[in-house]
C-alpha cells in the first residue's frame, strides 16, 4: 500500500513540474514572501494571475490562495511541490500555494514596463520638453527610445516625422527636450522602454503641440488689375501657412514717394488714421478671411473690413499693395508680410518717371553726377603723375640697403618632448608606418576599391593631410579623405600619430564613426561617417533677434544634455590614452536625431571649408611646448562649455593670436558669461588652471555635468534680461591665417 501511494506521489510530482497555463510555465514552490507586488484582483485560477502579472510587465505570477502577486526576481527559497497542495478556487485540478508557500508561474516576460508619469514640461515652436519616471518594473531596463508622429498640423501635407530619439540615461525622473519639431503641429510621442538583451518593452504616449510659428511661406505680392483714381482693384490668391492657422488677411498700402521712403516696420502698422497721425508711409486698409479660391478686392471703396477703414486711395501719391498672413493661436501670433515691403533696411529711391518732368530732373542729376566724377579722374591723373616724378628716386634702394626676412608671428619655444614624433615612427619610412598601422586594422574595414564611389566633385576641405571629399562606401553616404603624397616631416608625424590614436578608439555613439580604408595602387583614402552640421552652425543660427523673449531657440537643458555626451565622449577617448588636441565646436557635428558626434581625425575647418585657428581653444602648454596630454584636452573642453553656453561665442575677441599665450600667463581667461551660475563659471576656471594637474578630469567633469541636468535653468538661463548680451561671434578672427 505504501508502496503504491508513493509511486502515485512521484506521478503527481512530475505533471506538476511540467505544467503549462495561458503560455505561461509552472515554475516550483517557493516559501511565502508576502513584500512581493500585489495585484487587487481575485485570483481564482492561474490565468488569472499570469494575465494580471503580464499586464504589469513581471516575469512571474506568484500565487497565494486567492490573492495574486508579481516580481522579477525570485529571492526565496524552493520547497518541494507537494507543500502547494491548496487547490484554486475556481480551478480545482491547480494548486494556488500552500500553508506557507505560493506557486510561482513563469509569464515570459522579460522586457522592462512602460514609463510613468509623462508630462509635457514646456514647448517652444520647434522643440517639446518632456518628462517622465521609470517604469514600476525595470530589471532589464536600459534605455529609452521616443518617437513622435505628427498627427494635425496646419500645412497642404504632414511633415516627415524626425527620427527617434535614444536616451541612455534611467534615471528616477527624466527630462528630454525633442528638437526639430515642425511648429504649430501636433505629435503623439510614444516613450518606450528598451532592454538591450530583449528589445522593446511597455510604452507611454502623450500629445504635445509646438507653439505655431512664422507664417511659411511668405504671402504673394497682390496682383493689381485696375488704379482708378481713389480705388484699386487687385487680386488676392488663396493663401497657404504650413506653421500655423491663418486667423486673417492683412491689405497693407504702402505709399512710394519721390524721396527716400521709411523702412517697413510691422510691429508700426496700424489703420489709417493712426498712421497718418504717426507720419507713416504705410496702414492696413483691410482685414480679410482666408479663401479657398483667388479673389478680386477694391481698396479705397470706403468700407469697414476686419476693423480697418477701407479709405479712398489719394491720386498724388504711387502706391504698393502688400499682403500679409496673421496667425494666432492662444496667446501666440505671428505675421509676415510681403517679401517686397520688408526686403532690405536700406530702402530704394522711388522716383517718379511718368512725366517729363520727373525725366528732366533724372537727366539733370546724371549729368551733374557725370560732369563730378570726370573732375575726380582728371585731379587723379594729375596726382598720380606728380608723385611718380617726384618720389621716383627714393624707390631706388641703395645696395647696401638690405634686411633679413624675419617672421612676423608668434613666437614658440619647442621642447624636445617627441610630441609630433611618436615612438619608433621616426625609424622607417612614411609609408612602412602607414603599412604597419594599417595592419593593425580589422579585415572587415579594409575595403576593395570598386566597393568605394568618390565623388571628386563634392570638395569639402582641403586640410594639411590632404582633400575631404564626399563618397560613397557601397550604398552608405560618407566622408573619403584622400591621403596626401607631398606631405612634409612635421605633417607626416601628426598624421601617423592621429591615425595611430584613431585606430585605439572602438566605437561609440558619440565619435564619428570610422568605417574603415581603402588602397589603389597609388592612393589611400580614409573612410568616415558622413557628417552635416556642426556644433558651431546649430548655437550660431540658434541666436534670436532682439525683440524676443530668449537669447536662443535652444533650450538650456538642450546644452546640458549635449556637453554631457560630449564629456561622456571624452572621458571613452582620455580612458583609451588617446589625444584629441583639437577639441572645439567646429569639429563637433549634430545628427538629424540631435546627436553630438566628435570627429577625432584630420583638421579642423568651418562650414565653408576654411582651416581653422586653434590656438584660441589650446592650453598655454600646447601654444608654449606644442605638449599635447589629456589634460589639455581638459582646457579645450572648458573653452568647448564656454562656446555652448555663449551660443558660439568668439573666445578671446579682444586679443590676437600673437598675445594669446602672454595674456593668458597674466591671468587672463573667456569673458564671464552673466547668464551661468557660479557653480558653472568655476568648473570653467578649473578646466582653465596653468598647472596641468590642478584641472579636473572628464570622469569628474562628466560627474558635475550630470548633477547640472537635474535643474538646468539654474545653472544656465537664456531669458533675455538685464540689458544681457550675447558674446561676440567673430568668425574671420577664428579662422587661421585670417
Amino acid at each position: 500500500m505504501n508502496t503504491r501511494i508513493g509511486s502515485i506521489a512521484v506521478v503527481i510530482v512530475l505533471v506538476h513540474n511540467f505544467v503549462i497555463i495561458n503560455g505561461a510555465e509552472f515554475v516550483g514552490c517557493f516559501h511565502k514572501n508576502a513584500y512581493l507586488r500585489r495585484l487587487d484582483l481575485f485570483s481564482g485560477s492561474p490565468n488569472v494571475c499570469i494575465d494580471g502579472c503580464k499586464n504589469v510587465y513581471y516575469r512571474y505570477a506568484v500565487l497565494d490562495g486567492n490573492s495574486c502577486l508579481c516580481t522579477s526576481t525570485l529571492n526565496e527559497k524552493e520547497v518541494n511541490l507537494d507543500e502547494c497542495n491548496r487547490p484554486c478556487a475556481e480551478d480545482a485540478d491547480e494548486f494556488c500555494g500552500g500553508g506557507y508557500v505560493q506557486s510561482v508561474y513563469d509569464t515570459e516576460i522579460r522586457v522592462p514596463g512602460p514609463p510613468q508619469n509623462a508630462n509635457i514640461i514646456n514647448r517652444k515652436e520647434s522643440s517639446i520638453l518632456i518628462e517622465w519616471s521609470e517604469p514600476e518594473q525595470k530589471a532589464t531596463l536600459s534605455r529609452y527610445i521616443i518617437r513622435a508622429n505628427v498627427v494635425k498640423n496646419y500645412g497642404t501635407m504632414l511633415p516627415a516625422p524626425p527620427p527617434e530619439w535614444t536616451i541612455e540615461t534611467i534615471d528616477h525622473t527624466v527630462q528630454y527636450e525633442l528638437v526639430n519639431l515642425h511648429p504649430g503641429s501636433r505629435y503623439n510621442i510614444s516613450i518606450i522602454s528598451f532592454s538591450n538583451d530583449f528589445g522593446e518593452g511597455g510604452s507611454k504616449w502623450i500629445v504635445g503641440e509646438t507653439d505655431i510659428g512664422v507664417p511659411e511661406p511668405p504671402p504673394p505680392s497682390a496682383n493689381i488689375l485696375n488704379h482708378n483714381g481713389k480705388t484699386m482693384t487687385v487680386e488676392i490668391p488663396s493663401l497657404v501657412n504650413n506653421n500655423g492657422p491663418i486667423t486673417a488677411i492683412h491689405v497693407v498700402v504702402i505709399f512710394v514717394d519721390s524721396e527716400l521712403f521709411q523702412q517697413f516696420d510691422e510691429n508700426l502698422l496700424k489703420d489709417h488714421k493712426h498712421a497718418s497721425e504717426d507720419g507713416l508711409n504705410y496702414y492696413i486698409t483691410a482685414s480679410l478671411d482666408n479663401e479657398s479660391t483667388t479673389r478680386k478686392f477694391v481698396i479705397g471703396n470706403g468700407l469697414n473690413y476686419g476693423g480697418y477703414d477701407n479709405v479712398p486711395l489719394p491720386t498724388d501719391r504711387h502706391i504698393h499693395v502688400a499682403l500679409g498672413v496673421l496667425s494666432k493661436l492662444g496667446n501666440t501670433t505671428k505675421t509676415l508680410y510681403t517679401r517686397e515691403a520688408m526686403h532690405e533696411k536700406t530702402a530704394p529711391i522711388a522716383i517718379d518717371i511718368g512725366n517729363d518732368g520727373g525725366r528732366d530732373g533724372v537727366e539733370f542729376m546724371l549729368l551733374i553726377g557725370c560732369g563730378f566724377l570726370g573732375i575726380l579722374l582728371i585731379f587723379s591723373v594729375v596726382g598720380y603723375t606728380y608723385l611718380r616724378l617726384k618720389m621716383g628716386s627714393r624707390l631706388q634702394r641703395l645696395p647696401s640697403d638690405h634686411h633679413e626676412l624675419t617672421v612676423q608671428g608668434p613666437m614658440m619655444e619647442v621642447e624636445n618632448n617627441d610630441a609630433y614624433q611618436p615612438d619608433g615612427f621616426s625609424k622607417k619610412s612614411f609609408d612602412q608606418n602607414i603599412s604597419d598601422i594599417l595592419d593593425q586594422v580589422e579585415p572587415s574595414k579594409n575595403h576593395p576599391r570598386n566597393n568605394v564611389k568618390l565623388d571628386v566633385n563634392k570638395l569639402i576641405a582641403t586640410g594639411q593631410y590632404g582633400d575631404i571629399i564626399g563618397g560613397k562606401l557601397n550604398a552608405t553616404p560618407c566622408h573619403v579623405h584622400v591621403v596626401s603624397d607631398d606631405m612634409d616631416t612635421l605633417c607626416q608625424n601628426q598624421f601617423l600619430r592621429e591615425l595611430s590614436g584613431l585606430l585605439k578608439l572602438s566605437f561609440h555613439k558619440n565619435l564619428v564613426d570610422f568605417y574603415g580604408f581603402c588602397q589603389s595602387a597609388n592612393w589611400l583614402y580614409l573612410l568616415f561617417e558622413e557628417t552635416h552640421t556642426s556644433l558651431k552652425t546649430v548655437l550660431v543660427g540658434s541666436r534670436t533677434t532682439p525683440d524676443s523673449k530668449d537669447l536662443s531657440s535652444l533650450s538650456e537643458l538642450f546644452i546640458l544634455q549635449t556637453l554631457c555626451e560630449l564629456s561622456a565622449a571624452m572621458e571613452f577617448i582620455s580612458n583609451q590614452e588617446v589625444i584629441h588636441g583639437k577639441l572645439s565646436t567646429h569639429n563637433i557635428f549634430m545628427t538629424s536625431a540631435n546627436i553630438p558626434k566628435i570627429s577625432f581625425f584630420g583638421m579642423c575647418f568651418d562650414s565653408n571649408g576654411k582651416k581653422i585657428d586653434t590656438s584660441r581653444f589650446s592650453a598655454p602648454e600646447v601654444l608654449r611646448f606644442q605638449h599635447l596630454c589629456i589634460q589639455s584636452d581638459i582646457w579645450s573642453f572648458g573653452c568647448l562649455i564656454w562656446e555652448c553656453c555663449s551660443l558660439g561665442g568668439t573666445l578671446f575677441p579682444s586679443i590676437s593670436s600673437n598675445e594669446l599665450m602672454s595674456r593668458i600667463k597674466e591671468g587672463a581667461r573667456p569673458e564671464r558669461i552673466p547668464y551661468i551660475h557660479n557653480d558653472m563659471h568655476q568648473l570653467l576656471l578649473n578646466c582653465w588652471q596653468i598647472e596641468p594637474s590642478e584641472r579636473p578630469t572628464f570622469s569628474e567633469i562628466t560627474s558635475i555635468l550630470w548633477q547640472f541636468l537635474s535643474s538646468p535653468q539654474h545653472i544656465l538661463s537664456f531669458k533675455r534680461r538685464g540689458g544681457y548680451t550675447l558674446p561676440y561671434y567673430l568668425p574671420l578672427l577664428e579662422e587661421q591665417n585670417a
